[in-house]
C-alpha cells in the first residue's frame, strides 16, 4: 500500500506527470480540481452528507459525460489533413492523444502527414487509428474504414 500512495505521490507531485494524468481522466469524463494549497480544502472537494468520493481532488463534470459530449461527425473522405482538423477541433495536441492512446507521437504525426511509409504497417496503423478515434471521440469504425481507403503504405 505505502508503494501505491508513493507512486501516486510522486506522479502528482511532478506537474508534466500531473497533467497528463488530468489529461487522461478529462477524457474518462472526470474533472480534477484545481492543485490548492497544501493545507487547504477545496470547496467542491467536501464529500457528501456521510460519504466519501472515490478519489481524492476529483469531482464529475456533467459536461464531460458521453450524453453531453457529442461525437464529431467523421467526414466521407478522411486523410492525414482530416485526422488533424478532428484533433483540433477538440484542442487537443499530438502529446495529449499519445498520452491518451499510448501510441507514439510519431506514428500519431506520420498518420496526420499520410505518410504511411513511416508507419510499421496496415495492421498497426488500423490499431492505431483505433485508439485516435477514442482518443478525440468519434467513430473507430467509421475513421478507420474511410482513412484506409486511401492508404498508399504496405
Amino acid at each position: 500500500m505505502l508503494a501505491l500512495v508513493e507512486e501516486a505521490y510522486a506522479a502528482l507531485s511532478n506537474p508534466n506527470v500531473r497533467r497528463d494524468y488530468d489529461i487522461h481522466l478529462t477524457a474518462q469524463g472526470v474533472r480534477t480540481l484545481p492543485p490548492q494549497e497544501p493545507g487547504s480544502v477545496h470547496p467542491e472537494a467536501n464529500p457528501p452528507e456521510g460519504g466519501r468520493l472515490s478519489r481524492p481532488n476529483q469531482v464529475p463534470d456533467p459536461a464531460l459525460t458521453e450524453v453531453a459530449v457529442e461525437p464529431a461527425r467523421v467526414p466521407e473522405m478522411v486523410n492525414g489533413s482530416v485526422l488533424k482538423a478532428l484533433r483540433e477541433s477538440r484542442h487537443l495536441s499530438i502529446d495529449q492523444i499519445a498520452a491518451l492512446s499510448k501510441v507514439g507521437a510519431r506514428f500519431l504525426r506520420a498518420l496526420e502527414e499520410d505518410r504511411h511509409e513511416a508507419l510499421p504497417g496496415r495492421v498497426f496503423a488500423r490499431g492505431f487509428l483505433i485508439e485516435f478515434a477514442r482518443a478525440i471521440r468519434v467513430s473507430d469504425t467509421e475513421l478507420v474504414e474511410r482513412y484506409l481507403r486511401h492508404w498508399t503504405g504496405k
